[in-house]
């Protein structure tokens, strides 16, 4: 029973015919890897690109809530003066 097992367990160990195929898987996963370490850098990269524009341009939103512009156009005398808010005095 012995010997049965250790001439089963060196066989085994003599048996090459399988390391190839096994280099082989390991090359391809190890490529596979890396390509998707950079391209996960990459994508990382430009999502936190993209998060810091969406900062920049809600920072600069303007909430003066202010008007500079005039009456330019205006027919009436009522909106003439920017002061008296639309109302003529009687």
């Amino acid at each position: 029973m012995k010997t049965a097992i250790v001439s089963l367990a060196s066989a085994f160990w003599k048996d090459e015919d399988g390391f190839i195929v096994s280099a082989e898987l390991v090359l391809i996963g190890t490529i596979a890897v890396l390509s998707m370490v950079v391209g996960l850098t990459t994508v990382s990269r430009s999502i936190n690109h993209e998060l810091s524009d969406i900062a920049t341009a809600f920072d600069s939103v303007n909430q003066d809530n202010g008007y500079s512009g005039g009456n330019h156009g205006c027919r009436s005398d009522r909106h003439a003066n920017n002061d008296d808010l639309g109302i003529v005095p009687r």
